[in-house]
């Protein structure tokens, strides 16, 4: 059976848990509705990506999806640094269960697939999924790690909220129309 998932400018196409997305600028929500958020320091290389509560006009909760061409796989990237998200150990290529995601300038492919109302992303080498962990006051963050792939976890359940398209700088450049503003 076909299942159409739209959001703005982000059309989803499912088959199954197979799914198709555009290229595109989104916030990226969990399961507390807190957005994916990149906590600037210099800009540079393991900046922590956290999840904080909502905020529409910041530019550090705006990601922008990037099709590699294959099937249900994207690059990430900050929409105010243009670094991808990635995570603390992969540069290294060792196995990344349990590392935080952070800031880095080269990329990782990350698989998207539907999951109920929302979409799972896991790390397309070692199928590790992002995982959101519980807010706990007093603090403004909670961490996001990568877990082993649980198809019943709603913590590695994540929604996309579209965004307004805007210029921003990227290590590398998506095609020049897509950035044209209306």
């Amino acid at each position: 059976m076909l299942q159409y998932f739209a959001l703005a400018v982000l059309s989803f196409v499912a088959i199954g848990s197979a799914v198709s997305p555009s290229n595109g600028f989104f916030r990226i929500l969990n399961f507390e509705n807190r957005s994916m958020d990149l906590h600037i320091v210099n800009p540079a290389d393991f900046d922590p990506i956290s999840a904080i509560g909502s905020a529409p006009g910041q530019v550090a909760q705006k990601w922008f999806l990037s099709s590699t061409g294959v099937l249900n796989q994207f690059r990430i990237s900050n929409a105010q640094t243009g670094t991808f998200a990635s995570y603390t150990t992969a540069f290294l290529e060792n196995d990344p269960n349990h590392a935080q995601l952070c800031a880095h300038p080269n990329s990782t492919l990350w698989n998207i697939t539907a999951s109920g109302a929302g979409f799972k992303i896991a790390e397309a080498t070692f199928g590790l999924a992002i995982t959101a962990w519980d807010f706990q006051p007093p603090f403004p963050t909670s961490p996001l790690t990568l877990e082993t792939f649980d198809s019943s976890q709603a913590r590695q359940v994540f929604t996309f909220q579209a965004c307004d398209r805007l210029i921003a700088r990227f290590n590398t450049k998506p095609s020049d129309s897509y950035f044209r503003t209306k």
